[in-house]
Formats: C-alpha cells, structure tokens, sequence
C-alpha cells in the first residue's frame, strides 16, 4: 500500500504532533485487533442457519476485517517512523 508522509515545515503542523497523532493510530488499531481477536465468530454461533457455510463465510468476513486493520497499523507505524526520521 502506497502512503505519502507529510512534509515538516514552519507552517505545517509540528514534527511532534505529526508523530503523535500517527502513534494514536498506531495504538487504537492494535487495540482494535486485539478486540477482534476475542469477536472471532464460531461455528457455534452459526451452524443453526439454512446456510451449512455460515460459519465459514462470517469467519471469511471476519478476516477481512482484521486485514484491514493490520494495513491501517502497519500505514501508521511506516508513517510515524518516517516523521520520526524525518
């Protein structure tokens, strides 16, 4: 996934805000992961319904989610290290 880094000058936003709000991202989506993790749908939770797969595709679905995630953490780790450098 391609991302831009902000540029850090006089009239932009401070190298320490920049960094900071990227950290908070950082920290929210391992959060969210880690509540994902525990929300992993069960079969138990699905096998009464007329769709013999729904477990399976409501853990397809899932996963996606918590591929997005990552991806999110990974921008804003890739991006507060940039700001850290840059």
């Amino acid at each position: 996934m391609a991302f831009l880094a902000p540029t850090i000058h006089l009239n932009g936003t401070s190298k320490e805000s920049l960094l900071n709000q990227q950290l908070a991202v950082y920290r929210a989506a391992l959060e969210l992961l880690n509540a994902l993790a525990h929300a992993t749908p069960h079969d138990r939770d699905y096998y009464v319904q007329t769709d013999p797969r729904a477990g399976t595709i409501a853990r397809g679905w899932h996963q996606i989610k918590v591929e997005h995630v990552r991806d999110i953490a990974t921008e804003a780790e890739a991006l507060a290290q940039q700001i850290q450098e840059g």
